[in-house]
């Protein structure tokens, strides 16, 4: 089915980006005697006015049933917000879901909510449903989440129901070598560049955007495990600079999360992006042994009105052949 074949690769994106149901409880059926549990799980944050897809992973320990999902958001969300689910399980054909206000009889809680529901098909066992979400417009500052409640009913009984929340992104980061995701890097010298887009996709200002940099070694060209974080840092063993106004500036060393990093900071105003130059060059520190290695850059900052700092994604960054 669909739904499996694309929740392998949303569940690959969850292990990349660090999301997902690892930090939150198992997920817990409405009552003991209902057999089906589920669980709320966004893959990734979501960029302004592109769809991104939000997991109902569910397990059903009882018979397969047409059951009626129902999707709740705060009423804020009303106007701001797109919600579509499947057509069906084989196409990637998707239709849009109306949301409505509760009646006058809802309480007061209910009364503060929009929902949008459909009927679904809930097969014995494990099942990734899912429904696409899209924010049509930027969030006001970074860490800004929208709340989901899912309910999964089926004869008017209440089968399951999970709380979720989508982040929404507020800066990006991505890497590029002439527009490329590999280069050549020369041991006897010679620079090789490299060009990194940071965007902001708040209405706010990011007063300094910390732009890090780092290396690590990996086996085999294709090998998973040049991808793998567990790889060993090479940091050290490279020069980085950027394109200041002034000429090429000697990125800073520093430290974070596991090990060594380079870094530079740089403002980055409310809806803007920034294209940085760097050029970067292998030591005679670096062993003989390294045939590749894996260059990535992501950017964190603190915007303007934001209680946390957000984090642009390094992505899959940039495979160095060192020859």
């Amino acid at each position: 089915m669909r739904y499996m074949r694309l929740g392998a690769v949303i569940s690959a994106a969850l292990v990349t980006a660090g999301c997902g149901s690892a930090d939150k409880p198992d997920p817990k059926p409405s009552s003991p005697s209902s057999n089906v549990y589920m669980d709320v799980v966004a893959a990734d944050d979501f960029l302004p006015g592109k769809p991104g897809i939000v997991i109902l992973d569910t397990s059903n320990y009882g018979p397969a049933r047409t059951v009626r999902i129902t999707l709740r958001l705060d009423a804020e969300f009303a106007t701001k917000v797109t919600l579509e689910r499947p057509v069906d399980d084989t196409t990637d054909q998707w239709k849009k879901l109306p949301l409505t206000a509760p009646g006058s009889s809802a309480s007061p809680a209910a009364k503060k909510t929009v929902s949008a529901s459909y009927t679904a098909h809930l097969g014995h066992g494990s099942e990734l449903l899912n429904f696409r979400l899209t924010s049509r417009e930027a969030p006001r500052t970074g860490g800004e989440e929208i709340g989901v409640h899912a309910t999964i009913t089926a004869g008017g009984r209440t089968l399951a129901d999970d709380d979720g929340t989508v982040p929404l992104a507020a800066l990006t980061t991505s890497t590029t070598a002439a527009g490329k995701d590999d280069a050549v890097v020369r041991r006897k010298g010679g620079w090789t560049q490299v060009t990194v887009t940071i965007t902001n996709h708040t209405r706010a200002t990011f007063p300094a955007v910390d732009v890090q940099a780092d290396y690590r070694q990996c086996q085999e060209e294709g090998n998973e495990g040049c991808d793998s974080t567990s790889q060993p840092y090479v940091t050290d063993d490279f020069t980085t600079q950027w394109a200041s106004p002034n000429g090429w500036k000697t990125m800073l060393d520093g430290s974070g999360g596991t090990g060594p990093k380079k870094y530079l900071t740089v403002p980055l105003p409310a809806g803007t992006s920034r294209t940085l130059r760097l050029r970067i060059e292998a030591a005679s520190s670096l062993a003989e042994d390294t045939s590749l290695v894996k260059f990535r850059v992501w950017s964190t900052g603190l915007a303007n009105g934001a209680k946390q700092r957000s984090l642009g994604s390094a992505g899959n960054g940039i495979t160095l052949t060192v020859r």
